[in-house]
């Protein structure tokens, strides 16, 4: 951009070298084909692009850094595929207040989210208490629980002291 010359990047299986430094990407990698899911290149590549991500990001992000890195990945390619790992339980998909999803890598332990509709901050929020509770309308509804999760949306404490002042539809 502005003038530099970009370098993209040939879509190729993750080699021996990188596993080190991309260990999350092959536990991603080892549950998609244990679920017996085709690995193809391209979805090695997206699962590169976001298995060290520790920021909560949009498809479309996804979609930019595809463009920029590889030739030959479609859009519908990155959609799918995470919706494909949305599914297998390996990112959650968030919904935000503006009917667009973020997604986050998940975490090794059940957690929900904190979202902010100021700044659209999201943060993890570890609610072991409520847990039992979940569990037991479930079950008290006659309802087999298989997972759930937890969004609760207002305003972070930052946006709260700035002043910052949204009217919230309940």
């Amino acid at each position: 951009m502005f003038g530099t010359s970009m370098r993209r990047e040939h879509i190729r299986p993750i080699v021996a070298e990188e596993r080190a430094q991309v260990a999350d990407a092959v536990q991603i990698i080892d549950k998609l084909t244990q679920e017996g899911h085709r690995l193809t290149t391209p979805r090695q590549a997206i699962i590169k692009l976001v298995a060290p991500r520790h920021d909560h990001f949009s498809a479309q992000e996804v979609w930019d850094e595809v463009r920029e890195r590889y030739s030959g990945i479609g859009r519908a390619t990155v959609f799918r595929t995470l919706d494909l790992l949305t599914e297998l339980g390996v990112l959650n998909r968030i919904h935000t207040g503006d009917g667009c999803h973020r997604y986050t890598v998940c975490e090794t332990k059940h957690h929900h989210h904190l979202m902010c509709v100021e700044c659209g901050n999201v943060s993890s929020l570890e609610a072991a208490g409520i847990e039992s509770q979940i569990h037991r309308l479930a079950s008290d509804a006659g309802f087999d629980l298989i997972t759930h999760h937890l969004e609760l949306v207002g305003r972070c404490a930052d946006c709260r002291a700035r002043g910052a002042s949204t009217t919230i539809s309940r």
